[in-house]
């Protein structure tokens, strides 16, 4: 499936291709097209996305999308050459009936090269040693020792390897050197000047010519950029970032002082039921956050036939924590002022945090101070060895992952000894699905994949222990399972 170059010079668009017959996506890897801004922008708020077979389960959005590293950028004015791979489609069931691009962008712009791209078999055993950090925070400096050594590959040959530093605020391309044992290095001091929280990756790019086709694979480690200090919604007054959209049956003093925790002034909430939610234009992403932290006071408040004292996120009740009579929750009987801390491992996020919501069934008064999402706990830069072992190609085999346990993101590895349909899902102890890795025709040889520890859904993965599955199905069929431990 291939076109191009395309023109649009209009705001909302649908560009549909449909191939000549249904198209098994088996045997490929990605969606590849060239993307070139020209003038086109979306105003506030800018949309561009891919369609498949009219599933909007099969849907991939490539501005403020969830998929890391896969994206258009209306800002850079040149073309842009983006690979989908096609394991975003995740639920396409049945072969590929029509593609569709889609959006809002006005002005015009252009497509070019639109393609799916084979499956290709990575002609090269690669061993990865060296310092990566699990964990930074913003203006650390860290020291990075890579060290990559290639096995194999015939006579292709390996022409350029280079480590794309940026998303810790360094820079893309920087090339690793050779030296004299035989490994591809780089040694560097780099400061992070990310200033934002969440996941970061280091990144290795190796290029390799095969007859006169140039190619490039990448491997990369998840880095966790940890926020340096809390985020506060309410101490003393309601901080600028925040402000409360909704106040339903309850009168609200923001600046009390009759009953205060610290500072000098407190909210009091004098209710009958009540609903009080704030929102900010600054989302909250979670990664790096251990909870959203509060302390109340009971005051003179006096439960409903319900009783019922809760918090919401986002708006979506999936994310509701009760607090009344739940363990670390609030104690109505205990006059006094409680901390309660609602981790936000246990939400079920699939996006930064934009409103929070307290609710429930309550006449009287209480008090609430000290409202905020509290930073985790990291004293140093947290480093971790890796070594990725070359493994014969010559047998089926699921490898141990690594690391094990995991708090960010831990690599799989698994062989083939022929070319195979895998599969390699991560489930729960209860049998549930929870990650699908790799769905897909792979060759013969040495395989790895990453799971970054969410859902299929994008949402984080509680702590506990799960189990990865390899079941290859070609001229035979096999199954191995490992287990692994994930640390929030």
């Amino acid at each position: 499936m291939e076109t191009g170059p395309c023109r649009w010079t209009r705001g909302p668009y649908i560009y549909e291709l449909l191939p000549s017959q249904p198209l098994d996506f088996a045997g490929y890897q990605t969606l590849r097209f060239a993307f070139y801004p020209g003038d086109a922008d979306g105003g506030g708020r800018p949309a561009f996305s891919i369609l498949a077979n009219e599933d909007p389960r099969a849907l991939v959005k490539l501005i403020d999308g969830d998929l890391q590293g896969v994206r258009v950028d209306l800002n850079r004015r040149q073309w842009q050459v983006v690979e989908v791979p096609l394991t975003a489609f995740s639920w396409l069931e049945s072969p590929l009936t029509s593609l569709r691009f889609f959006g809002t962008l006005r002005g015009t712009f252009y497509l070019d090269a639109i393609e799916l791209v084979a499956d290709r078999h990575f002609p090269f055993q690669v061993t990865w040693t060296g310092a990566v950090p699990d964990s930074v925070r913003p203006g650390d400096v860290i020291d990075l020792d890579l060290a990559v050594r290639l096995q194999g590959g015939g006579d292709v040959a390996a022409t350029l390897l280079t480590a794309d530093l940026s998303d810790l605020g360094g820079t893309s391309g920087v090339p690793l050197r050779l030296d004299a044992e035989g490994m591809h290095r780089l040694r560097t001091g780099l400061e992070v000047t990310r200033d934002d929280n969440g996941l970061a990756n280091v990144r290795i790019d190796i290029g390799y010519t095969d007859g006169e086709r140039r190619w490039q694979i990448g491997f990369d480690r998840a880095v966790v950029v940890v926020p340096c200090t809390d985020i506060i919604i309410y101490d003393d007054d309601l901080k600028p970032d925040w402000r409360e959209v909704t106040a339903t049956s309850v009168d609200i003093d923001p600046a009390s002082d009759a009953v205060v925790y610290s500072g000098s002034r407190a909210m009091s909430w004098r209710a009958n039921n009540l609903i009080v939610e704030c929102e900010t234009d600054r989302p909250v992403e979670p990664v790096g956050f251990d909870a959203l932290r509060l302390h109340v006071h009971p005051g003179t408040a006096v439960p409903g036939r319900l009783g019922a004292f809760s918090v919401m996120f986002n708006g979506d009740s999936r994310n509701v924590v009760r607090l009344l009579g739940e363990t670390g929750g609030l104690d109505i009987e205990l006059h006094q002022w409680q901390q309660i801390d609602i981790p936000l491992s246990d939400l079920r996020l699939q996006e930064p945090i934009r409103t929070v919501r307290i609710f429930g069934d309550f006449t009287g008064t209480l008090y609430v101070d000290d409202v905020r999402f509290v930073a985790a706990t990291v004293a140093a830069p947290q480093t971790a060895v890796t070594q990725d072992p070359v493994v014969d190609p010559g047998s089926f085999a699921l490898g141990d992952a690594w690391p094990n346990p995991f708090n960010s993101s831990t690599v799989i590895p698994f062989r083939l000894q022929g070319s195979a349909h895998v599969e390699l899902v991560v489930f729960d102890l209860l049998g549930q699905r929870v990650a699908t890795l790799v769905s897909g025709w792979r060759d013969a040889g040495s395989h790895r994949s990453t799971w970054n520890g969410r859902t299929d859904a994008g949402a984080a993965a509680a702590s506990g222990v799960y189990l990865y599955r390899l079941h290859a199905s070609g001229a035979g069929q096999s199954l191995a399972t490992g287990k692994l431990l994930l640390l929030r």
